[in-house]
């Protein structure tokens, strides 16, 4: 039997998805109609979720996880979610599939499923069972598995894996978890969902990238774009060209607060890179949680730290790496010298990292450079004159190299090719002028870097104005599903962003909110449930997992 109040807040929501507001009493049966069912707030919400009999899957002694080939490290992941429970629980991984009447969890490919991202959950009270398409699908299936379990699932210790474990016992006292009975049909609405990181104004060590990239699976986010350089440093290790981490990694100080003028510095020198074991270990733990990682380097402007290592790619001025933010009169030469460069520098890029795109950054010159003489000699009149040198150069080695581009400030560029580059567009103000493939980037929704509140922290410091979570989770009115566009990518700039703590307030609760625009159906969309599913059973497991988020929303 459906349950009929689950039934009911599925109405509810249809009903008032693309209304303004609903009214206090339409607010309160959200809030309760939500509250009867917490066992199923879910986010990103799924297509489709219908509860079966009374009843719950109870893992004990005897549950088993059994994975087809293709889905054995999606198991072994899953079972490092339920091997530390305080449950005296035995799992064992198990190759043969011919036990599917037997108690367990079910790990199954199904290669004519429709939808490429897809699953299907089913769980009794004899077993549960995910099917996908791919190894992707099945991995989606189990975070929201996650979500449907006890908080206890989120234990921070219980995230450790060790892959030369196949037969565990461990856990002393408790009661058995259970899981509700349900059936889940699911899939996203966008194929790219991405968040992007800048280590360039502030650095964060290899623990806290991989924090990061467990939130970003958890909400079914498959892009990580690791902004890499900027002016305030270099943050990657390229072994062709050395002067960019021995001298474009290293700035004398960091600024203190917004002292620009006159400038006060903290004194301290800022020295920090990513050596390429680091970024392969880092690369190998995404791709277990099926998120490709997407390098992005600031060219031909934002390069005051490429140009403190190779001044003779400016014109043999001086330059230091920058200790303070904003806009900055530098810029790359368009020079065959500088195109060498920069080839040299994907081509080791594209050996760290197996993703298909490559990001690029630093676009749309200030009218100012195009006022250099030698720039003008060289036949250049224009800003976009010097970006399209750049884009459409190097576009030939992203035809050749099987990578594509993706280019933001798109106004500034004139792109000829239309199968490598990929452009980034507010779709309000770029829709109909480009027939390339784009990516959503609208600032005004999607710039994390900004205050979470109008409510300022004395101790808070941010730049650009304030996005609250539910602007970013009203985003979706501003645009519909269309075949051109491919997903949109969220910023966090981390100017005034130099803790951990500080990173995760002003990611969470906004990830949750754009992940959920990003793959669930739009008719389903709707601010307050959203708002319930978070602090009735999200916040929970962030808490277990020692995320730290904003109270705001």
């Amino acid at each position: 039997m459906k349950n009929y109040f689950f039934i009911m807040l599925l109405f509810v929501l249809a009903s008032c998805a693309n209304k303004e507001e609903p009214n206090e009493g339409m607010k309160r049966v959200l809030a309760d109609l939500s509250n009867s069912d917490k066992n199923f707030a879910v986010i990103p919400l799924p297509d489709s979720i219908v509860k079966m009999e009374k009843g719950k899957f109870q893992m004990n002694s005897k549950t088993k996880i059994y994975t087809a080939v293709e889905t054995i490290s999606e198991a072994y992941y899953l079972l490092s979610f339920l091997k530390g429970q305080p449950n005296n629980i035995r799992y064992r991984l198990d190759e043969d599939m011919d036990h599917l009447n037997k108690y367990g969890i079910y790990l199954m490919i199904d290669r004519k499923m429709k939808e490429e991202e897809g699953y299907s959950l089913k769980i009794t009270k004899d077993y549960i069972k995910i099917v996908a398409k791919n190894e992707k699908g099945v991995f989606y299936g189990i975070q929201t598995l996650r979500q449907l379990m006890p908080d206890i699932a989120e234990e921070e210790n219980a995230g450790s894996e060790n892959k030369l474990i196949i037969y565990v016992k461990r856990g002393i006292i408790g009661n058995n978890m259970t899981v509700p009975t349900c059936e889940i049909y699911d899939s996203p609405k966008f194929l790219f969902r991405g968040m992007k990181l800048d280590v360039s104004r502030h650095f964060f060590s290899i623990d806290f990238i991989k924090k990061y990239i467990d939130v970003l699976a958890m909400h079914k986010m498959n892009y990580f774009i690791w902004h890499l350089s900027d002016d305030q440093g270099w943050r990657i290790e390229i072994k062709s060209y050395p002067e960019l981490t021995a001298i474009g990694a290293r700035r004398a100080e960091t600024i203190e607060g917004k002292n620009f003028n006159p400038f006060k510095g903290d004194g301290k020198e800022y020295f920090h890179f990513y050596t390429q074991e680091d970024i392969r270990e880092i690369v190998d733990y995404a791709k277990d949680r099926h998120i490709e990682i997407i390098p992005e380097i600031s060219f031909p402007g934002h390069a005051s730290a490429i140009l403190a290592a190779y001044p003779g790619l400016g014109g043999q001025k001086e330059y230091n790496v920058k200790t303070e933010w904003g806009e900055f009169d530098n810029y790359i030469y368009p020079t065959s010298e500088s195109l060498l460069f920069f080839k040299s520098v994907f081509n080791e890029l594209k050996g760290l990292f197996p993703s298909k795109y490559i990001q690029v950054s630093g676009l749309g010159a200030r009218s100012k450079y195009i006022e250099d003489k030698e720039l003008k000699n060289l036949g250049f009149q224009k800003t976009s004159d010097l970006d399209d040198f750049f884009i459409n150069n190097l576009k030939n080695w992203s035809e050749t190299s099987g990578k594509k581009m993706i280019i933001g400030d798109i106004a500034s560029v004139s792109v000829t090719s239309r199968s490598q580059v990929v452009l980034m567009a507010d779709i309000q103000k770029e829709s109909g002028k480009h027939k390339n493939v784009i990516i959503l980037d609208n600032q005004n929704f999607l710039d994390f870097s900004k205050y979470p509140t109008k409510k300022k922290d004395k101790d808070q410091i941010s730049f650009g104005g304030y996005l609250n979570t539910k602007d970013v989770y009203l985003y979706h009115r501003t645009f519909q599903k269309h075949s051109t566009i491919l997903g949109a990518e969220a910023t966090l700039r981390s100017d005034y962003i130099f803790s951990e703590e500080l990173a995760f307030k002003h990611l969470l609760p906004r990830l949750p909110a754009l992940s959920e625009v990003l793959w669930s159906n739009q008719d389903s969309l709707n601010w307050y449930s959203f708002k319930s599913r978070f602090n009735i059973n999200l916040k929970g497991k962030l808490d277990k997992r020692n995320y730290d988020y904003s109270p705001f929303f």
